[in-house]
């Protein structure tokens, strides 16, 4: 399965994932997986206080979602309750 944000969308709640424990916008939400398009090609980090932390860039959106996929699941808290 390619790793893009439609396929993640999908597949994150079969994984109970809370909603808000991800954003592919950016908007810097408060404790938040990110998954998004940059300059470079696409960009995986947590936003904590509106720092960046976990910051990894990707040439291709299947190689950055991979990685968020790595860092969601590998987090207990963004698992539904």
């Amino acid at each position: 399965m390619r790793m893009n944000r439609p396929a993640l969308l999908e597949w994150l709640p079969t994984q109970g994932i809370r909603r808000d424990a991800y954003d592919f916008s950016g908007d810097f939400g408060s404790e938040t997986y990110v998954l998004r398009e940059c300059p470079k090609g696409w960009e995986v980090y947590y936003s904590e206080r509106g720092q960046k932390k976990s910051h990894r860039e990707f040439s291709s959106e299947h190689e950055a979602g991979e990685f968020f996929r790595t860092l969601i699941l590998n987090d207990a808290s963004t698992r539904q309750a």
